[in-house]
């Protein structure tokens, strides 16, 4: 708009001093002249055929002052719908940069987003890899302990035959073994659950920890975008701003025909007008960047505050799988010592029915020993398919993820490319508009001269009668 009306101002200005020159012009050769005696020295003689010569004269020289001005008037026009060209320019090519880097920001998110979900699936799979194995070396340990329960039992049926005195104690002592054994494999089988809670909650800390720093990245970037942008608006329109006094005619005006009068007051009013201007925009942007600076270190507080928060809730998990690690022991061992008092008073009535149980009891353990093989047999093959299983989804996974990866790529560079696309079209909108500009004025140019030859034709016809 201040562009607009400089340039109005300053196509009024030729404009005047055209009129003016051939106002003055028109002036002269229209002056009347005094027809009399030429022989009258005391009296001034002008001849009628020098008369029309000066008129046609002056004609002449209008036409030449309008051809003038007007071609003035012309690169006026085309120099000002160049320079709005080129800041339109300019400006477009701005916007398309800056929606290069945000385009670019966005990208670097979904890649965090993405190797973030990459992780967390890696940790989902290795979990599952790992309870598959535990589950694979508990059902193992489970059989081994039947089969060691077997091995002793035919033992200890065995030596019953012999000496069932010897046979029931040592069956006594065998049971009390069991109870231990069961304890304490109960106690290992604890031990890794509370283990494994503990070590997923570090792994999920460590993701936390991960989330927590592309937040703080996040943020930095946002803060630097943000500021570069308004930084930026500030230097160009302090640049426009420290133009504008010099492209005001009246900074630069001398007057010829009133010597004793200037501008030099205004100039100075104006001046500081411009001066207090750029302040009174320094104090907006300076309170500006005051909240924007507090309010970027209010979230980050608040990001601090989630962390304290997070790390205190991970401290009271790891209190809790400890205490409640410590319960399951103490009622293991009351259990195993449960079984021991059971056995004992069971003892008594074993030692009378050991011979006429012995055979249905051997034939029992020959009927575990196939059970525990085709336990064994069913348990690895369930393992093996459960590894198959979840091998399969792990490249299914990675086939999605580099799917994915290759769509977001790909996307971001059909933007990118629709950018660019924009930022070229943008320089030849603009070359085609000063040429059509440049057209326009040449145009109007050439048919403003066609008209004062005409009239230029016309009244050199009627200065010659």
């Amino acid at each position: 708009m201040k562009r607009k009306l400089l340039f109005l101002n300053q196509v009024n200005d030729i404009e005047k001093r055209m009129k003016f020159e051939v106002s003055k012009i028109e002036n002269e050769i229209l002056t009347p002249t005094i027809n009399i005696n030429p022989n009258d020295d005391s009296q001034n003689y002008v001849n009628s055929k020098d008369v029309r010569e000066y008129r046609i004269k002056g004609i002449n020289e209008i036409a030449s002052i309008k051809q003038k001005y007007y071609k003035d008037i012309r690169d006026l026009e085309i120099k000002f719908y160049k320079l709005e060209a080129e800041y339109e320019k300019d400006n477009e090519i701005l916007r398309e940069e800056y929606n290069l880097q945000i385009e670019a920001l966005k990208y670097e998110i979904i890649k965090i987003e993405n190797n973030i979900k990459t992780l967390l699936d890696e940790y989902d799979f290795n979990c599952y890899k790992t309870v598959n194995a535990n589950e694979l070396s508990y059902q193992i340990d489970k059989i081994n302990i039947n089969r060691n329960f077997k091995q002793k039992t035919d033992d200890y049926l065995i030596k019953i035959k012999d000496n069932e005195s010897k046979a029931n104690k040592s069956w006594l002592s065998e049971s009390v073994d069991v109870f231990n054994t069961i304890k304490s494999m109960d106690e290992k089988t604890g031990k890794s659950f509370f283990d494994y809670s503990l070590e997923h909650l570090k792994e999920v800390k460590t993701t936390s920890v991960i989330i927590v720093e592309s937040m703080k990245k996040t943020i930095d970037i946002f803060m630097n975008m943000f500021s570069k942008i308004i930084n930026t608006h500030i230097k160009t329109t302090t640049k426009l701003t420290n133009n504008l006094y010099e492209s005001l005619l009246v900074t630069d005006y001398k007057s010829f025909n009133f010597k004793d009068f200037t501008f030099d007051s205004y100039k100075e009013n104006i001046n500081q007008l411009l001066i207090d201007y750029n302040a009174k925009r320094n104090s907006n942007l300076n309170i500006f960047m005051d909240l924007f600076k507090e309010s970027i270190s209010n979230l980050i507080n608040q990001l601090k505050v989630i962390s304290t928060n997070y790390d205190n809730y991970i401290n009271e998990e790891i209190n809790t799988i400890n205490d409640n690690n410590r319960q399951l022991d103490s009622l293991l061992s009351k259990a195993a010592l449960a079984g021991s008092e059971s056995a004992n008073n069971f003892y008594k009535t074993k030692t009378s029915l050991t011979n006429s149980n012995y055979q249905n009891q051997n034939d029992k353990m020959m009927a575990l020993e196939t059970s525990l093989k085709n336990n064994e047999l069913e348990v690895n093959n369930d393992f093996k398919n459960k590894e198959m299983e979840l091998n399969k989804k792990i490249n299914n996974n990675s086939i999605i993820f580099k799917q994915k990866s290759q769509k977001d790529l790909e996307n971001y560079n059909q933007i990118i490319i629709s950018i660019n696309k924009s930022i070229k079209q943008a320089k030849v909108n603009f070359l085609n508009t000063v040429k059509i500009k440049k057209a326009e004025a040449n145009n109007k140019y050439n048919k403003l001269v066609r008209d004062i030859k005409s009239d230029q034709k016309i009244k050199t016809k009627i200065g010659q009668i």
